[in-house]
């Protein structure tokens, strides 16, 4: 209806991008139901929605883009809702790319490693430290950054677009080794695991004492 309401007062969109969405986080056996399905249907629903309400009016030559994340290629620690909805993200472009190139739309998804905005310090202050500890492997982008290489992915018409050297790298080890990507993913799981574990020891003993 938002779509339907804008079109009549705007016009056709020769260029729709979508980018709402939102991050909960907790290892997947603590992370309620409720929340899983909020995740869902913000992200991957909500994308469904938005390229059905556009595409409807899109005419050959248009370009349509959905915001997925470096999360809809690589699962990371305690982001289950997330990687799920995003890896449904990318799914659904793949698909849409298909489908509409016969009638001349071309689609993107913007797949970004971390960027530097309140959404990661809220992150950073109230998620888990190994979760941190795994997405370093990607690098932090600032805002300036990331808009920069995702305008030029876009100019472009690239399918799939990741800002950053160290994030097309994860993106590129993911997707083409993904054996040795899985024991890098391990070998930083295992130390970040561990030092969590002796602060915590250290923790309780400075309480002790």
């Amino acid at each position: 209806m938002a779509i339907d309401s804008a079109v009549k007062d705007i016009g056709i969109p020769d260029f729709a991008l979508n980018s709402a969405g939102i991050l909960r986080t907790a290892v997947f056996t603590e992370l309620p139901f409720e929340t899983f399905d909020q995740v869902i249907k913000v992200n991957l629903i909500g994308s469904r929605n938005f390229a059905a309400s556009t595409l409807k009016h899109m005419k050959s030559g248009s370009h349509l883009v959905l915001v997925s994340s470096l999360a809809g290629i690589v699962g990371s620690y305690t982001q289950s809702a997330y990687a799920a909805s995003k890896f449904g993200v990318v799914g659904l472009a793949e698909v849409l790319r298909t489908e509409q190139k016969l009638q001349g739309i071309d689609v993107s998804v913007i797949c970004p490693g971390e960027i530097d905005t309140p959404l990661l310090k809220y992150e950073r202050e109230h998620g888990n430290p190994i979760t941190e500890v795994l997405n370093n492997f990607a690098g932090v982008l600032t805002v300036d950054d990331a808009v920069s290489g995702i305008l030029a992915g876009l100019k472009k018409r690239q399918f799939m677009i990741t800002p950053g050297f160290k994030a097309k790298l994860t993106r590129g080890l993911a997707r083409k080794t993904t054996s040795l990507f899985h024991w890098l993913v391990d070998h930083k799981l295992a130390k970040a695991y561990k030092k969590e574990e002796q602060d915590k020891q250290t923790s309780h003993t400075n309480i002790a004492s």
